[in-house]
């Protein structure tokens, strides 16, 4: 048994590359980022089980679900199994569930940018008995009568019907907060990940989704300016601007707007 902290995308890629038989994940919340942490890594045939929280149109559509991340497993894994638990807010991921030697990650973070590289995030991984002991109730949740499949036709109606829905507008006033924020180590790494084919492909799916008022290659306050006043008018939702602006800050070295 091992502790995990934040950055911890690097163990995650070993855990990966390492598994035999199969891949089991539960997590709430996953971004592009962090699902290429694993099909980078996922270069053979083994099976892949993802057990997602409330996926709907309406998430699409507010951003708490990222299309992009789905879109991108089911090109590149088509036999991918997913399954969908409303209520689900567990962050496990099993290699090898079917074996008798399996070995688990029970963390708090989500597999998204921030969970791997810059929240503050704990979590431990475990083998030997306990490890098969986990396998074997995240898999009863997986077979619940509870957990929905997900299939790729499924996620294009879902995903279709996400842009008919009005965004709302993230309503003005002032801020009023507590506590600052703690980097925690690895920040170089985080720049790494962070390329400019990153921010390109944000870019992409803005324009997509919200017409083509984004600059193909102008980056910086003003820039961050802009997709502001996109929120404002409720032409984009936070999750959006939250994403393209960590990327844009992280690129110019600018850490306040």
């Amino acid at each position: 048994m091992s502790i995990i902290e934040t950055p911890w995308a690097g163990l995650l890629e070993d855990f990966v590359s390492t598994a035999k038989t199969d891949l089991m994940i539960a997590t709430p919340f996953f971004s592009s980022v962090g699902l290429r942490k694993i099909l980078e890594q996922n270069r053979r045939d083994i099976r892949i089980r993802l057990l997602l929280g409330k996926v709907t149109a309406q998430t699409m559509a507010e951003g708490s679900t990222d299309p992009l991340a789905i879109e991108e497993i089911f090109r590149q894994k088509p036999d991918v199994q997913c399954k969908c638990i409303e209520n689900l807010h567990a962050k496990v991921l099993v290699a090898d569930s079917l074996s008798e030697m399996p070995r688990a990650i029970i963390t708090s973070s989500n597999l998204t940018r921030e969970g791997l590289l810059s929240n503050i995030e704990f979590g431990i991984m475990i083998d030997g008995p306990l490890a098969k002991e986990i396998a074997e109730r995240l898999t009863s949740y997986w077979n619940h009568p509870n957990a929905e499949p997900l299939s790729k036709e499924k996620f294009v109606t879902l995903s279709n019907e996400s842009k008919k829905i009005e965004r709302k507008a993230i309503p003005s006033g002032p801020i009023v907060s507590i506590g600052g924020h703690v980097h925690p180590e690895g920040i170089e790494r985080i720049k790494l990940i962070i390329d400019e084919l990153t921010v390109q492909n944000a870019i992409k799916e803005l324009r997509r989704r919200h017409g083509y008022g984004y600059p193909e290659k102008r980056r910086g306050i003003q820039f961050a300016q802009g997709l502001l006043r996109k929120v404002m008018k409720g032409d984009l939702s936070r999750t959006e601007f939250e994403r393209v602006l960590s990327i844009i800050k992280l690129l110019d070295g600018c850490h306040t707007f």
